[in-house]
């Protein structure tokens, strides 16, 4: 199987008709990972669930020490050719191969051990610029169709790519220059029910001196005793190929945030046994039901906690970037508050 970047070009931008399904969403995502600034960023930009004219944006950017820029908006400011909440913006600059994310607006400065123990806390606010521009190095990974059963958590459209950021982040009078930055993108669209999860694992990584990447997907759900999901894929030299995911590490609870866990595909490329060795930021942020974000725990509330990680991966001697989320629930998520 071969793709190219531009076979599902018509997939970058907003969906153009709305459907009138309860519990519909559409969601860009984007992750970032600079070991050389020591900053790691986490984008997750949706339509609410509630009324899908308004975009819920949320941003969480970890800077070394341990502090973590924290930003969530709700908006209609999107057209039919850029997704953006109230300040948070998708551009899509050519399609399949170069797009664009900005902001300019609030964020509160807080802390990781904060975050994790009491939740957010509001403070006063600052400001915050960024601009990253994410230039393609994979083919588009089109996991539509291969979701099966999970189809309505994960979306019943689902793409993503690896590339390259560039770009700078303001805060505050402080600055960071973002440059040659492993990203992924995402872009999926469908139903958002939440009631049988119980964990998952969604991590990509690319070794540039071989030209290889790899996407992984896989869920487990209350109830079963395999695996819901297991997708994966590799890519190279500008070809992909399907793979099979043999083996996966799930997250089993908070003290496996930052640790290192096993994955590993095959494929026609062979055996990849990987080991997400290193955590260069990691960034917790809950999941509730109905399909919502928010930065750190909620306590009292129910919800998934899951650990967006800027990770280094170690595959047979060599060493590349990626990323790693990962989460779980103590309990099904059930809608939240009740139905009246």
């Amino acid at each position: 199987m071969t793709d190219t970047p531009n076979d599902l070009t018509t997939d970058d931008y907003p969906v153009a008709g709305l459907p009138d399904t309860p519990m519909w969403s559409e969601n860009f995502a984007y992750s970032c990972n600079d070991p050389v600034s020591g900053v790691s960023m986490i984008v997750l930009l949706g339509r609410w669930w509630a009324d899908p004219t308004v975009w819920r944006e949320v941003v969480a950017i970890a800077l070394p020490g341990g502090r973590q820029i924290c930003i969530k908006n709700y908006g209609r400011a999107a057209t039919d050719r850029v997704a953006c909440g109230a300040m948070l913006r998708h551009e899509v600059l050519q399609p399949g191969r170069r797009l664009k994310i900005s902001y300019d607006g609030p964020a509160f400065d807080l802390d990781r051990t904060t975050l994790l123990r009491q939740g957010f806390i509001p403070a006063p606010p600052r400001r915050c610029r960024f601009e990253i521009v994410f230039d393609a190095t994979t083919p588009v990974w089109d996991m539509s169709g291969h979701a099966g059963a999970t189809a309505d958590l994960t979306g019943a459209l689902h793409i993503e790519q690896i590339g390259v950021g560039s770009g700078r982040i303001e805060f505050d009078g402080e600055r960071w220059e973002i440059g040659n930055a492993f990203m992924n993108r995402d872009h999926s669209r469908g139903v958002r029910i939440f009631e049988r999860y119980k964990r998952h694992c969604w991590a990509q990584g690319y070794f540039a001196e071989d030209d290889i990447g790899f996407h992984v997907y896989a869920m487990e759900f209350y109830g079963e005793d395999r695996l819901a999901m297991a997708n994966a894929t590799v890519s190279q030299g500008g070809r992909r190929f399907p793979a099979t995911l043999k083996d996966v590490e799930l997250i089993r609870g908070g003290a496996d945030a930052c640790q290192p866990y096993r994955i590993v595909i095959e494929s026609e490329l062979g055996t990849m046994a990987l080991t997400k060795a290193r955590t260069y930021g990691s960034i917790p942020i809950s999941i509730m039901n109905p399909f919502d974000f928010h930065h750190g725990a909620t306590p009292g509330v129910p919800s998934a906690m899951m650990f967006e990680e800027a990770a280094g991966w170690d595959w047979d001697g060599r060493q590349g970037l990626g990323w790693s989320e990962r989460a779980f629930a103590s309990d099904p998520l059930y809608l939240y508050p009740p139905p009246r």
